[in-house]
């Protein structure tokens, strides 16, 4: 979810929580884009301002969930990882191997992360047996 407002924006100091949108069809459900990718995107994340929001949605939000893009793309999801405390490992069937996941949480680990759960995602369904 990129364009517009979003975490980016929030953390330039171009918007403010206003950012932030209920999601009409899930009742408690609140959503901020990402907003539009910034030229130094590590820099913001190190501002006093990730912190500062972090406090606010911890004290406004039941559970807070930050989609990060996969550790592999960069450094955006471990410092995001290191800073919220906490994360939820997922990998793709098929395409993550056990090696890397687990070096992928023994990571998060030694870097203080509290590792919270996994996820396998893309996972093929089994096709159901004809006749039955």
């Amino acid at each position: 979810m990129g364009g517009g407002t979003g975490l980016s924006t929030l953390l330039a100091g171009r918007s403010r929580e206003e950012a932030i949108v209920r999601n009409p069809d899930l009742a408690g459900l609140s959503i901020l884009p990402s907003g539009p990718t910034p030229p130094n995107p590590l820099e913001l994340l190190n501002r006093l301002n990730f912190d500062e929001f972090m406090i606010h949605v911890k004290g406004a939000f039941d559970v807070i969930i930050v989609d990060t893009p996969a550790m592999a793309s960069g450094e955006d999801a471990a410092m995001i990882a290191v800073r919220t405390g906490a994360a939820l490992a997922v990998a793709r069937a098929g395409s993550t191997s056990v090696a890397s996941f687990t070096d992928l949480v023994q990571g998060l680990m030694d870097a203080g992360v509290a590792v919270v759960g996994s996820v396998l995602n893309e996972v093929p369904l089994k096709s159901a047996k004809k006749g039955k």
